[in-house]
Parts: structure tokens; sequence; C-alpha cells
């Protein structure tokens, strides 16, 4: 069995934390709250600086044949990262996974790291519109529906 990856969630840092992924639970140790997530699936990793947002997409090195293996701030164990956004490319993801989050109601941790690294790419290219990542789940899941949500695109091209 292995073990879940674990994230600190920072009060007081000149940095955020924040992680998506397969939520296995939530721990609080010492007055500071840490999220536990499954890593066997995809990990999302967001960071919020001052004046800038970096976001990776990572997986266990055990599963996944990716060899960029790095360490984070806040995080329990090395990852391999599949690809990283920042700026806008992050706020498009970041959208994307509210939209998929409430459609799927968080079935969308399960899928693949492929998934993940096809999206960040339209989010990189600003070609994700609401037909595009349909069909990218479509793709995935060709027996199931995304459920109808209202989805609010703030950046990048028009519907």
């Amino acid at each position: 069995m292995s073990m879940p990856v674990r994230i600190r969630i920072p009060k007081d840092e000149y940095f955020t934390t924040y992680a998506e992924g397969f939520f296995l639970g939530e721990q609080i140790i010492d007055n500071e709250v840490y999220i536990l997530l499954d890593e066997k699936y995809p990990v999302i990793l967001y960071y919020t600086y001052h004046n800038h947002r970096r976001l990776y997409i990572c997986s266990a090195p055990a599963v996944t044949n990716f060899k960029n293996i790095c360490s984070f701030p806040n995080v329990s164990k090395e990852l391999a990262v599949i690809t990283q956004l920042r700026g806008r490319a992050f706020d498009l993801f970041k959208e994307n996974m509210d939209y998929f989050n409430a459609a799927t109601k968080g079935k969308v941790y399960e899928l693949p790291a492929s998934f993940f690294w096809e999206l960040s790419f339209q989010c990189k290219k600003k070609c994700n519109t609401r037909e595009t990542i349909n069909r990218l789940w479509s793709l995935y899941n060709p027996l199931e529906k995304l459920t109808d949500v209202k989805w609010e695109k703030k950046h990048g091209t028009k519907k």
C-alpha cells in the first residue's frame, strides 16, 4: 500500500500553497492543516506569490515515466513534474478544474496524467473553449456525459 502525499497548507508565509488530487483526508497537527492525496493519481500543486503564480502537475515517480523529479515546499515527498503553468495559463487551468470538479463531483481526479497534460496544453495555447474541454472529457470518458453546470469563463478566447 502506498503512502499518501501530505501537503501542508501554510498560514503566514510569503507564498500560498494549494493542492488538488484524489482526496484521502485532512489532518491538523500542531495547529497546521495538512491535506492527504493519493499518490496513484496526479497531484496538482498551486503556488501563488506576491506577483506571480505557478502550477505544477505532478505524479509519484513510481507511477509515471517522467524523470523530472523535484522536491516542493510544503510537500512530504518528491514528485515527478509532468508540466508546469504560470500566469494566464494558470488562471485558465484553475477555471477549467473548477468546472470539471463541479461537473464530475470530483471524478476528474481519477483520470490519468495525460488528461491533465492535454488540458494544460490547451490552457497554454488559450484554445480551451467549453467545446474543446468537453471533447477532451469525452475522449477519456466516452460513456459518461458531463453534468451541465454554469461555466463562467473569465480569461482566454470567447466561447
